[in-house]
């Protein structure tokens, strides 16, 4: 939805009347069904960032000056009618603001809403304004990118601590379509950031790294059956270095494999079998392989 807001502040000065007072968020200024002329008109902004420029036409005069945030368009005291008005937004916000407006018109009434710089009014047709509402209103921001950032992750597939930790991330950096883009952006970017230290769980893991007996090549003396696990999670496009790996074995063959190293000593008769266990470095809980076979042989060619 887009919000009308409250920062700014506009007057006009009015055939018989003189200024009126000030109006904001879309109320009227000047007068319907008096043909009273406008003769001039201020537009205030107090926004950091933000500012406005405003131009009007004059009967006998034209186009007057651009004016800024408080100045007189039109004249006082020379009975000269405005016939129409152009208003702009400036400064480095701008770009997150409609100003909208509408004037009403002798002979006319309302016309439609014109916005950032377009003309609302007549020219060359001698017809007074004699009304005029303006609105400045916050666009909507683009969530699309953010939208499609948070729903790029599953919180099953990672650690409970890491979650935890890209949790307070996110909800730090919660957006509506109110926010500015460019606090959108910064949010955006700040909980890729967060994604990118997120551990994905050691389940996650052995189901994607396939750390089974079909993706160990054959193994030697020599060999280290916790290195090449480590491979097996480089491989598949994980961080090997977050997880701490164990085995242990399960079978009661005769090769010999360093229960602390990993290292192959011997083959004995051929064949291993273990369970590999995954222990995230940020202590949450661990996950452990079904039975590994591992096959020994003398010559690997």
């Amino acid at each position: 939805m887009i919000k009308s807001l409250s920062f700014y502040n506009y007057q006009t000065h009015i055939e018989n009347i003189g200024w009126q007072d000030f109006s904001t968020n879309g109320e009227l200024s000047g007068t319907e069904g008096r043909s009273l002329r406008l003769e001039g008109i201020k537009i205030n902004v107090d926004q950091d960032n933000l500012g406005v420029e405003y131009s009007t036409h004059i009967q006998d005069i034209g186009w007057q000056e651009v004016k800024t945030t408080g100045e007189l368009s039109g004249t006082t005291h020379q009975s000269l009618r405005l016939e129409a008005i152009k208003i702009n937004l400036t400064g480095s916000d701008s770009n997150e603001y409609d100003i909208c407006y509408r004037v009403h018109v002798q002979n006319i009434g309302w016309m439609d809403w014109s916005k950032n710089g377009e003309i609302a009014g007549t020219e060359g047709q001698s017809l007074q304004l004699e009304g005029i509402e303006i609105k400045i209103m916050k666009i909507n921001s683009d969530l699309t990118a953010y939208n499609g950032v948070l729903a790029a992750v599953n919180q099953a597939d990672y650690t409970s601590v890491s979650w935890a930790d890209y949790q307070t991330i996110v909800d730090t950096n919660e957006i509506t379509v109110d926010n500015f883009q460019t606090e959108v952006d910064a949010a955006t970017t700040a909980i890729i950031t967060a994604q990118n230290n997120l551990i994905s769980s050691p389940t996650y893991i052995i189901n994607h790294a396939q750390i089974d007996s079909a993706s160990f090549d054959v193994q030697t003396v020599g060999d280290n059956i916790i290195t090449n696990a480590n491979a097996l999670i480089s491989k598949a496009g994980f961080d090997a270095t977050k997880y701490v790996i164990t085995f242990t074995r399960v079978d009661n063959g005769t090769a010999q494999i360093d229960a602390t190293t990993g290292l192959i000593s011997t083959i004995g008769d051929g064949t291993a079998i273990v369970t590999f266990t995954l222990t995230p470095i940020d202590g949450s809980a661990a996950a452990t392989t079904t039975n590994v076979v591992l096959v020994l042989s003398e010559d690997t060619i």
